[in-house]
């Protein structure tokens, strides 16, 4: 739903500013230590990314938020209006080939 959300719906693009998806799968080999790097406590979980910073104040972990498009369009809407403001994490390109998934800047 969260795709779908983003890339044919286009939601965050409305604060003009686009986002990108990006699915990672924990365990293909050449993905590293993202689970420690970025706390993943649960799975399925919704990191946002703001000028190469993981937004760890406001991941989303429980399910039946990630089931909720109210919840979703709000989440994306708010950290798409980020425009690159806020940060609390560290850079992707110092960690592995993530930055083949996230390194073109945005969020």
């Amino acid at each position: 739903m969260i795709k779908k959300m983003i890339e044919e719906e286009k939601v965050g693009e409305r604060n003009g500013n686009p986002i990108n998806f990006a699915e990672i799968e924990l365990d293909a080999p050449d993905i590293g230590e993202v689970a420690g790097r970025y706390m993943v406590t649960s799975i399925p979980m919704l990191l946002a990314f703001s000028r190469r910073e993981a937004q760890m104040d406001t991941r989303v972990t429980d399910v039946n938020q990630m089931k909720d498009k109210k919840f979703l369009e709000k989440w994306l809407e708010t950290e798409a209006g980020r425009r690159g403001d806020g940060g609390s994490g560290g850079s992707l390109f110092g960690f592995g080939g993530l930055s083949k998934w996230f390194g073109g800047g945005g969020s």
